[in-house]
C-alpha cells in the first residue's frame, strides 16, 4: 500500500497509566521514525475498575459502582495533568464526559434489572482504549506530532462472542483498506482489544487482546 515500511508501537497499561512513564513513551514516539503506528491499551487498573463496577451495579451498590467508575477519570485525569497544558487538560475533561456519560448511563441500568449481560460489561470496558487514543492524541499533538486518534471499532469486525470476539479478517481488511489511506502524514493511535459486530455492538478480543490489535494492524499494513 506504502512504499516505506510501517512501524506498529503497542503500549500496555503501564506503560501509559504508571506515574512518570507517559512522557517518556511521549519521546520515544515523537523520536521514532515514520511511517508510524500506535496501538494502546486502557490506562493502569482501568478496564478492573469497569468490571468492578459493572459487578457492583449488578449487586445493586450504584454508589460503589460509581466510585469505582470515578477511578478511572481520576487516572485520566491525572495522567493528562503531567503531559498536558491547560488547554489540552481541558480537551481532556470534554473527552472523559463524552466518554464516560454512556457508562453511567448503563451502569443505572444495570442496577434496575440487576443483570449485566457480556454485551453490556463489553460496551463498558470498551470505553478504557478509548480514553487512552483520546489522552495520547492530545499530548502528541502538543508535542508537534501529527496525532490521528482511532477508534479499532472502525475497522475490527468481529462474532458476537461478547468477551472473547472472534476477528472476521476478510471484512476487517476490507473495511481498513479505505481507513488506512488517510494514515499516510499522521501517526494513527488505535484502540487495542476491541472490535464491533456487524450489526454494531463494541466486543473485546478476550486477554491480551491489545497485542492480537497490535499484530492485526501490523499485518494490514
Amino acid at each position: 500500500m506504502m512504499s516505506k515500511r510501517w512501524q506498529v508501537y503497542k503500549f500496555g497499561g503501564s506503560s501509559l497509566g504508571t506515574s512518570g512513564r507517559l512522557p517518556k513513551v511521549l519521546e520515544l514516539v515523537a523520536a521514532a521514525p515514520r511511517p508510524l503506528a500506535l496501538v494502546v491499551s486502557a490506562l493502569g487498573d482501568s478496564t478492573d475498575w469497569l468490571i468492578l463496577a459493572a459487578r457492583s451495579a449488578e449487586e445493586g451498590n450504584i454508589s460503589q459502582a460509581r466510585r469505582q467508575l470515578a477511578q478511572v477519570r481520576e487516572l485520566a485525569t491525572a495522567t493528562g495533568r503531567a503531559v498536558l497544558n491547560s488547554q489540552g487538560q481541558k480537551g481532556v475533561k470534554h473527552d472523559l464526559d463524552e466518554i464516560l456519560t454512556p457508562v453511567e448511563r448503563l451502569l443505572s441500568g444495570i442496577e434496575l434489572t440487576r443483570e449485566c449481560s457480556p454485551r453490556t460489561l463489553d460496551a463498558i470496558i470498551s470505553v478504557g482504549e478509548r480514553i487512552s487514543v483520546a489522552l495520547l492524541a492530545r499530548a502528541l499533538t502538543e508535542r508537534d506530532v501529527p496525532a490521528l486518534p482511532v477508534d479499532a471499532r472502525d475497522f475490527v469486525v468481529t462474532d458476537s462472542t461478547f468477551g472473547s470476539a472472534t476477528v472476521d479478517k476478510a471484512e476487517t481488511t476490507a473495511r481498513f483498506a479505505g481507513l488506512a489511506d488517510k494514515w499516510s502524514d499522521r501517526v494513527p493511535i488505535v484502540t487495542g482489544f476491541i472490535g464491533r459486530t456487524k450489526d454494531g455492538h463494541s466486543t473485546t478480543l478476550g486477554r491480551n487482546g491489545s497485542d492480537y490489535t497490535a499484530t492485526l494492524v501490523a499485518g494490514l499494513l
